[in-house]
């Protein structure tokens, strides 16, 4: 779950782990709940593909990852 096109898709919100519908505003509140979800190992993975993400060609994918 944790490769380019999983992490894409959770930026997107096309894909959970969903946080609350009642409390989310947008896809990062998704990414904070797979974060949470993550050990320190998973983390540092993570890291590494938001970076890659960083220059995508879709800019509300390239900010989500900055914001992330």
């Amino acid at each position: 779950m944790l490769d380019l096109a999983s992490i894409r898709e959770v930026l997107d919100g096309r894909r959970g782990p969903y946080a609350d519908p009642r409390t989310a505003i947008d896809s990062l509140d998704n990414v904070a709940v797979l974060v949470a979800e993550l050990d320190a190992r998973q983390r540092v993975l993570l890291s590494s593909v938001l970076l890659d993400l960083l220059g995508d060609d879709d800019v509300v994918i390239a900010t989500a990852a900055v914001l992330a």
